[in-house]
């Protein structure tokens, strides 16, 4: 029986459940998920767990892997910005979404348009964005006279004012 902290000639440590390489406890998976604690955990609950970025490997470093990981991180956090973006090209039409920050976004979506023509019309910050878009959906919806997506066809200052009245609802 091998007891764990025994260390190998090549450098691998028993951990009591498998080798490990010492110092690099925790494998992530091209699905984002991380091997900790004895099975595959989604890479939110690794980190709300004490595991720390800096000890994990990625098995299979590939673009697609980056974009997961990125992704995963991204999603970490709640706080972030409600914003409205328009395009001059469709009159009349704006898309309510969320972003850490609206900028980026915005910059996101200028990389699709030969003319750089998208513009940030409006952002506002909350403690929860996804709660906060939700709210501004349902509540644009409401209003608007056609939707497709995240995108409405509605009066700009009126969904201004709808993100405007949802601050202490979507704050608590």
């Amino acid at each position: 029986m091998i007891t764990a902290g025994t260390i190998r000639t090549d450098g691998k440590r028993w951990d009591g459940r498998q080798w490990r390489t010492m110092g690099v406890n925790h494998q992530m998976d091209s699905r984002g998920m991380v091997y900790y604690t004895g099975k595959y955990r989604s890479l939110k609950f690794y980190l709300k767990n004490w595991g720390k970025m800096g000890r994990l490997v990625m098995n299979a470093v590939k673009p697609k892997d980056i974009k997961i990981l990125t992704t995963a991180l991204y999603d970490q956090h709640d706080e972030g910005e409600v914003y409205i973006i328009s395009n001059p090209a469709w009159k009349g039409w704006y898309k309510i979404g969320k972003a850490v920050l609206a900028e980026d976004r915005l910059n996101n979506y200028q990389t699709s348009s030969p003319l750089r023509d998208y513009v940030l019309c409006y952002s506002r910050y909350f403690k929860n964005r996804h709660v906060a878009e939700r709210i501004a959906h349902n509540n644009i919806n409401k209003v608007s006279d056609d939707r497709t997506s995240e995108w409405f066809k509605v009066d700009e200052q009126v969904a201004k004012g709808i993100i405007e009245e949802i601050v202490d609802e979507a704050n608590t």
